[in-house]
């Protein structure tokens, strides 16, 4: 009697690649930065920002505004657009914590 075989190699593979980071994961230290940036911002950023990832996790798609890229298994904020909202004095200093930014958007405040 045959034993069953699962998958092979080359289709788990090609799953993987489908999926692409469906399964992954914003890295711990964006989600805080993001979350503390949000609660000093108040409600104007507040209302958009809804979930707990930042990046989306399935069911929920990404903030306004932040924008992520795949790196390894998790992934990193590389966009942040906080415009036209209002802000009045400095941006929130946890926006350094986001070491994979490379673009930050504040026009019309």
């Amino acid at each position: 009697m045959a034993s069953p075989t699962g998958p092979s190699p080359a289709a788990l593979a090609f799953l993987f690649l489908l999926l692409g980071g469906a399964f992954c994961k914003t890295v711990k230290r964006d989600v805080k930065a993001l979350n503390e940036i949000k609660a000093s911002l108040g409600w104007r950023v507040v209302y958009a920002w809804v979930g707990d990832d930042p990046c989306g996790d399935g069911d929920l798609p990404p903030w306004t505004g932040v924008t992520c890229s795949q790196q390894g298994d998790y992934r990193v904020v590389t966009e942040l657009e906080v415009y036209a909202v209002s802000i009045v004095g400095p941006f929130p200093t946890a926006v350094t914590n986001l070491l994979d930014l490379t673009r930050l958007d504040l026009h019309n405040n």
